[in-house]
């Protein structure tokens, strides 16, 4: 997703430094310094993914929908969105694992589970 100026702020700068990580640097914004557009760009994705969830629990219903977020990555990282997205309907579930496979499993797990319950739920009112 583009800034308001247009610049892809969020991808790598394939001309840009290598940061000590090893990851590359991301493409800045020109017109406005100090990653103030970078945070725009985060906000509105936080908004849009959160408006989404929103509306299929006003759809379906909020209390009948179940979304499980799972973040799948370094310990270090940020997942906020996954966990506000999570957070806007109230049976849903944000699992972060780390780079385990182990961690997946069990989260793959605990979401069968969670599914094979609502489905005897769902049974039991049809």
């Amino acid at each position: 997703r583009a800034c308001l100026h247009g610049f892809q702020v969020w991808q790598d700068d394939v001309n840009g430094p290598i940061k000590p990580n090893g990851k590359s640097a991301l493409i800045n914004c020109p017109l406005a310094p100090g990653g103030q557009c970078r945070t725009a760009v985060q906000k509105a994705v936080k908004e849009d993914c959160t408006t989404l969830v929103r509306t299929l629990g006003d759809l379906f219903g909020r209390d009948r929908l179940y979304l499980t977020t799972v973040a799948f990555g370094p310990p270090t990282e940020n997942f906020q969105v996954l966990q506000d997205m999570a957070a806007v309907l109230p049976r849903s579930s944000f699992q972060k694992l780390g780079l385990s496979a182990n961690s997946l499993r069990t989260a793959f797990s605990s979401i069968s589970s969670t599914l094979s319950t609502m489905t005897s739920e769902s049974a039991g009112t049809s």
